[in-house]
């Protein structure tokens, strides 16, 4: 886990503290590359943290596309790929 200071990438952006999984796929702010959170990590205002989260959240799409969050475009699953994943590692998850 990854947490993104607020401003870590300038001013509101991220408006506020962002903690999101290591692979997960962002696009820092007036870039069009994807990278993912865990290559990111200063130790400065990007920082690995061990916390632990009671919920966590993901956001599935019929495509794959980036939304704002907290200011930060942060990837989406695409929803035949999280299907794939999940019955892979047999996991479970409750729709909202």
């Amino acid at each position: 886990m990854k947490l993104l200071t607020q401003g870590c990438f300038g001013l509101n952006s991220p408006t506020e503290d962002l903690i999101i999984t290591d692979n997960h796929l962002i696009r820092i702010p007036n870039s069009k590359n994807e990278i993912a959170v865990e290559r990111l990590a200063n130790g400065y205002n990007i920082i690995r943290t061990e916390c632990l989260i009671p919920k966590t959240y993901s956001v599935i799409t019929e495509e794959r596309i980036f939304i704002p969050i907290n200011n930060v475009a942060v990837c989406t699953w695409a929803e035949e790929r999280f299907n794939n994943y999940i019955n892979k590692y047999k996991l479970s998850y409750n729709l909202l």
